[in-house]
Protein backbone atom coordinates (compact mmCIF):
# COMPACT_ATOMS: atom_id res chain seq x y z
CA UNK A 1 0.00 0.00 0.00
CA UNK A 2 1.26 3.49 -1.22
CA UNK A 3 2.39 5.78 2.05
CA UNK A 4 1.07 9.15 3.17
CA UNK A 5 4.30 10.34 1.07
CA UNK A 6 4.37 8.18 -2.06
CA UNK A 7 0.87 9.51 -2.16
CA UNK A 8 1.87 13.46 -1.81
CA UNK A 9 4.45 12.42 -4.21
CA UNK A 10 1.77 11.53 -6.99
CA UNK A 11 -0.48 14.05 -6.36
CA UNK A 12 2.31 17.15 -6.73
CA UNK A 13 3.37 16.02 -9.58
CA UNK A 14 1.59 17.47 -12.48
CA UNK A 15 2.34 14.74 -15.02
CA UNK A 16 0.73 11.96 -12.85
CA UNK A 17 -2.58 13.59 -13.91
CA UNK A 18 -4.01 13.54 -9.92
CA UNK A 19 -4.35 17.18 -10.09
CA UNK A 20 -6.50 17.06 -13.57
CA UNK A 21 -8.81 14.00 -12.04
CA UNK A 22 -9.47 16.01 -8.38
CA UNK A 23 -10.24 19.40 -10.55
CA UNK A 24 -12.65 17.59 -12.97
CA UNK A 25 -14.30 15.51 -10.24
CA UNK A 26 -15.12 18.70 -8.11
CA UNK A 27 -16.16 20.73 -11.90
CA UNK A 28 -18.61 18.26 -11.90
CA UNK A 29 -20.34 20.26 -8.78
CA UNK A 30 -19.36 23.77 -10.45
CA UNK A 31 -21.04 25.94 -12.57
CA UNK A 32 -19.80 29.65 -14.52
CA UNK A 33 -22.95 32.04 -14.05
CA UNK A 34 -23.73 35.06 -16.66
CA UNK A 35 -26.46 37.32 -16.36
CA UNK A 36 -28.48 37.20 -19.98
CA UNK A 37 -30.14 40.34 -20.92
CA UNK A 38 -32.46 41.72 -23.62
CA UNK A 39 -32.92 44.49 -25.72
CA UNK A 40 -35.81 44.58 -28.89
CA UNK A 41 -34.47 40.90 -30.44
CA UNK A 42 -30.46 41.60 -29.40
CA UNK A 43 -29.49 38.69 -26.48
CA UNK A 44 -26.33 40.13 -24.35
CA UNK A 45 -24.20 37.52 -22.02
CA UNK A 46 -22.45 38.87 -18.77
CA UNK A 47 -19.87 36.98 -16.98
CA UNK A 48 -21.15 37.08 -13.24
CA UNK A 49 -19.31 34.66 -11.10
CA UNK A 50 -19.05 30.96 -10.17
CA UNK A 51 -21.58 29.09 -8.25
CA UNK A 52 -21.60 25.40 -6.61
CA UNK A 53 -24.53 23.28 -7.36
CA UNK A 54 -25.45 21.82 -3.58
CA UNK A 55 -28.58 20.05 -2.15
CA UNK A 56 -30.22 21.39 1.14
CA UNK A 57 -33.19 18.94 2.04
CA UNK A 58 -35.02 18.28 -1.06
CA UNK A 59 -33.89 21.80 -2.06
CA UNK A 60 -31.68 21.87 -5.17
CA UNK A 61 -29.77 25.46 -5.50
CA UNK A 62 -26.59 27.18 -6.51
CA UNK A 63 -25.13 28.27 -3.62
CA UNK A 64 -22.55 31.49 -4.56
CA UNK A 65 -21.56 35.16 -3.42
CA UNK A 66 -24.18 36.98 -2.50
CA UNK A 67 -23.12 40.26 -4.70
CA UNK A 68 -23.18 37.80 -7.78
CA UNK A 69 -26.84 37.35 -7.40
CA UNK A 70 -28.02 41.08 -6.66
CA UNK A 71 -24.96 42.97 -8.31
CA UNK A 72 -25.35 40.76 -11.53
CA UNK A 73 -27.89 38.40 -11.78
CA UNK A 74 -30.47 39.43 -10.32
CA UNK A 75 -31.70 42.20 -12.36
CA UNK A 76 -31.35 39.99 -15.67
CA UNK A 77 -34.35 38.47 -17.74
CA UNK A 78 -32.52 34.83 -17.77
CA UNK A 79 -29.53 33.42 -15.74
CA UNK A 80 -27.19 31.39 -17.62
CA UNK A 81 -25.02 28.31 -16.63
CA UNK A 82 -22.29 26.18 -18.00
CA UNK A 83 -22.87 22.66 -18.14
CA UNK A 84 -20.63 20.60 -20.50
CA UNK A 85 -17.29 21.54 -22.09
CA UNK A 86 -16.96 21.95 -25.59
CA UNK A 87 -20.90 21.49 -25.79
CA UNK A 88 -22.26 24.57 -27.02
CA UNK A 89 -25.37 24.70 -24.95
CA UNK A 90 -27.50 27.35 -24.11
CA UNK A 91 -30.40 26.26 -20.99
CA UNK A 92 -31.05 29.69 -19.30
CA UNK A 93 -33.32 29.62 -16.09
CA UNK A 94 -35.75 33.10 -15.64
CA UNK A 95 -33.67 35.25 -12.93
CA UNK A 96 -37.38 35.35 -10.69
CA UNK A 97 -37.83 31.78 -10.81
CA UNK A 98 -34.52 32.03 -8.70
CA UNK A 99 -35.77 31.72 -5.29
CA UNK A 100 -32.74 33.70 -3.06
CA UNK A 101 -32.02 32.82 0.65
CA UNK A 102 -29.26 33.69 3.29
CA UNK A 103 -27.82 36.20 5.25
CA UNK A 104 -29.40 39.87 5.47
CA UNK A 105 -27.67 42.09 2.92
CA UNK A 106 -25.46 44.41 4.95
CA UNK A 107 -25.79 48.29 4.32
CA UNK A 108 -22.53 48.10 2.27
CA UNK A 109 -20.38 45.38 1.54
CA UNK A 110 -17.02 45.20 2.06
CA UNK A 111 -13.79 42.32 2.78
CA UNK A 112 -16.18 40.61 5.71
CA UNK A 113 -19.55 40.21 3.86
CA UNK A 114 -21.78 38.69 4.69
CA UNK A 115 -21.31 37.83 1.43
CA UNK A 116 -23.37 34.16 0.98
CA UNK A 117 -26.22 32.54 -0.98
CA UNK A 118 -28.51 29.60 -1.90
CA UNK A 119 -30.33 30.47 -5.09
CA UNK A 120 -33.04 27.65 -5.12
CA UNK A 121 -33.54 26.52 -8.65
CA UNK A 122 -36.68 25.20 -10.38
CA UNK A 123 -38.21 21.55 -10.31
CA UNK A 124 -38.33 22.14 -14.10
CA UNK A 125 -34.92 22.69 -14.80
CA UNK A 126 -33.37 20.38 -12.26
CA UNK A 127 -33.53 17.24 -14.66
CA UNK A 128 -31.55 18.88 -17.20
CA UNK A 129 -28.69 20.06 -14.85
CA UNK A 130 -28.14 16.64 -13.96
CA UNK A 131 -28.08 15.06 -17.17
CA UNK A 132 -24.36 16.90 -17.34
CA UNK A 133 -23.65 17.63 -13.35
CA UNK A 134 -24.08 16.48 -9.82
CA UNK A 135 -25.36 18.03 -6.47
CA UNK A 136 -23.91 18.17 -3.49
CA UNK A 137 -25.11 16.91 -0.94
CA UNK A 138 -24.49 19.09 1.95
CA UNK A 139 -26.78 17.43 4.31
CA UNK A 140 -24.33 14.30 4.39
CA UNK A 141 -22.33 14.10 7.44
CA UNK A 142 -18.56 14.27 7.42
CA UNK A 143 -17.02 10.61 7.57
CA UNK A 144 -13.59 10.60 10.09
CA UNK A 145 -10.80 9.86 8.01
CA UNK A 146 -9.76 5.90 8.57
CA UNK A 147 -6.88 5.38 5.96
CA UNK A 148 -4.13 7.12 5.91
CA UNK A 149 -3.24 9.91 3.42
CA UNK A 150 -2.91 13.33 2.14
CA UNK A 151 -4.95 16.59 2.11
CA UNK A 152 -5.46 18.92 -0.42
CA UNK A 153 -7.55 22.54 -0.56
CA UNK A 154 -9.18 23.84 -3.92
CA UNK A 155 -10.52 26.73 -4.84
CA UNK A 156 -13.13 26.16 -8.27
CA UNK A 157 -13.60 29.01 -10.46
CA UNK A 158 -13.58 30.70 -13.50
CA UNK A 159 -11.41 33.61 -13.75
CA UNK A 160 -13.07 36.59 -16.00
CA UNK A 161 -9.72 37.13 -17.61
CA UNK A 162 -9.67 33.50 -19.04
CA UNK A 163 -13.04 34.09 -20.73
CA UNK A 164 -13.26 34.55 -24.68
CA UNK A 165 -16.09 36.30 -25.55
CA UNK A 166 -18.45 37.92 -28.09
CA UNK A 167 -21.31 39.75 -27.02
CA UNK A 168 -23.81 36.39 -27.24
CA UNK A 169 -20.96 33.70 -26.52
CA UNK A 170 -19.14 33.15 -24.36
CA UNK A 171 -16.00 30.24 -23.83
CA UNK A 172 -15.06 29.70 -20.19
CA UNK A 173 -13.04 26.73 -18.32
CA UNK A 174 -13.62 25.64 -14.94
CA UNK A 175 -10.27 25.68 -12.89
CA UNK A 176 -8.92 24.28 -9.89
CA UNK A 177 -6.59 26.27 -7.86
CA UNK A 178 -4.22 24.48 -5.58
CA UNK A 179 -4.04 26.22 -2.26
CA UNK A 180 -2.19 26.03 1.37
CA UNK A 181 -3.96 22.92 3.09
CA UNK A 182 -2.81 24.57 6.45
CA UNK A 183 -5.47 27.40 5.91
CA UNK A 184 -7.40 27.78 8.45
CA UNK A 185 -10.74 28.95 9.47
CA UNK A 186 -10.99 31.94 11.61
CA UNK A 187 -13.62 33.92 13.25
CA UNK A 188 -14.83 37.21 13.01
CA UNK A 189 -18.41 38.68 14.32
CA UNK A 190 -21.13 36.04 13.53
CA UNK A 191 -19.15 34.96 10.99
CA UNK A 192 -16.09 32.31 9.75
CA UNK A 193 -13.69 33.13 7.11
CA UNK A 194 -10.50 31.30 5.55
CA UNK A 195 -7.57 33.10 3.62
CA UNK A 196 -5.75 31.88 0.76
CA UNK A 197 -2.63 33.43 -0.22
CA UNK A 198 -1.79 33.34 -4.32
CA UNK A 199 0.94 34.47 -5.90
CA UNK A 200 -0.50 36.15 -9.19
CA UNK A 201 2.69 35.97 -11.40
CA UNK A 202 3.07 32.08 -12.20
CA UNK A 203 2.25 30.16 -15.46
CA UNK A 204 -1.27 29.60 -15.96
CA UNK A 205 -2.65 31.79 -13.07
CA UNK A 206 -4.21 34.73 -13.84
CA UNK A 207 -3.35 37.43 -12.85
CA UNK A 208 -6.97 38.62 -11.36
CA UNK A 209 -9.26 35.90 -9.72
CA UNK A 210 -12.35 38.18 -10.50
CA UNK A 211 -14.85 35.97 -11.59
CA UNK A 212 -14.21 33.29 -9.08
CA UNK A 213 -16.36 35.02 -6.75
CA UNK A 214 -18.69 32.57 -5.41
CA UNK A 215 -16.63 29.56 -6.72
CA UNK A 216 -16.36 26.68 -3.65
CA UNK A 217 -13.78 26.08 -1.20
CA UNK A 218 -13.08 22.16 -1.14
CA UNK A 219 -10.82 19.84 1.03
CA UNK A 220 -10.09 16.99 -0.61
CA UNK A 221 -9.05 13.39 1.41
CA UNK A 222 -6.54 11.34 -1.16
CA UNK A 223 -5.58 8.02 -0.13
CA UNK A 224 -5.27 3.89 -1.64
CA UNK A 225 -8.01 2.47 -1.82
CA UNK A 226 -8.27 -0.83 0.34
CA UNK A 227 -10.83 -2.32 -2.38
CA UNK A 228 -8.96 -1.50 -5.89
CA UNK A 229 -5.15 -0.59 -5.07
CA UNK A 230 -5.91 2.69 -6.93
CA UNK A 231 -5.93 6.71 -5.26
CA UNK A 232 -9.05 7.74 -4.45
CA UNK A 233 -10.68 10.33 -2.39
CA UNK A 234 -13.42 12.14 -0.34
CA UNK A 235 -14.28 15.76 -1.06
CA UNK A 236 -15.86 17.99 1.47
CA UNK A 237 -17.36 22.02 1.06
CA UNK A 238 -15.45 23.98 3.28
CA UNK A 239 -16.01 27.53 1.87
CA UNK A 240 -16.90 30.00 -0.99
CA UNK A 241 -15.36 32.79 -2.31
CA UNK A 242 -15.96 36.06 -2.17
CA UNK A 243 -13.57 39.00 -2.17
CA UNK A 244 -9.94 39.75 -3.08
CA UNK A 245 -7.18 41.75 -1.77
CA UNK A 246 -4.31 42.59 -3.09
CA UNK A 247 -0.97 43.00 -1.57
CA UNK A 248 1.91 45.40 -2.56
CA UNK A 249 3.83 42.02 -3.78
CA UNK A 250 2.91 39.70 -6.07
CA UNK A 251 0.21 38.27 -4.01
CA UNK A 252 -3.44 38.40 -3.28
CA UNK A 253 -5.29 37.24 -0.18
CA UNK A 254 -8.66 35.23 -1.28
CA UNK A 255 -10.87 35.39 1.32
CA UNK A 256 -13.90 32.92 1.77
CA UNK A 257 -16.64 32.15 4.30
CA UNK A 258 -15.88 29.18 5.98
CA UNK A 259 -17.90 25.78 6.54
CA UNK A 260 -19.77 27.68 10.00
CA UNK A 261 -21.38 30.56 8.07
CA UNK A 262 -22.42 28.18 5.32
CA UNK A 263 -24.24 25.60 7.79
CA UNK A 264 -25.67 29.11 9.39
CA UNK A 265 -26.88 29.73 5.76
CA UNK A 266 -28.30 26.58 5.26
CA UNK A 267 -30.85 27.29 7.94
CA UNK A 268 -32.49 29.94 5.94
CA UNK A 269 -33.26 27.57 3.23
CA UNK A 270 -36.98 25.87 3.81
CA UNK A 271 -36.41 22.09 3.83
CA UNK A 272 -39.63 21.26 2.10
CA UNK A 273 -40.02 23.60 -0.42
CA UNK A 274 -42.23 21.73 -3.24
Amino acid sequence: MRSPEEIKATLENAKSGLQESLVRSLGTYTVALFAITSSGDAERLHFSGTGTLVTVGNCDCILTAAHVWHDGLKSSSHVGKTLKEDVEHRCPIEAKALIPFGPPIPPKWNEWGPDLVFLRIPMNHIGGIKAFKSFYPLDKSRPKPELDGVEALLLMGAPGEFEKHTPTRSELNINGFFSDVNAEPYVRGDFDFVDLREEVNLPGLPKDFGGVSGGGLWRVRVFESPKTAKIDWLSFLEGVAFYQLKLADPHIIIRCHGQDTIRTAMKEVPLNLK
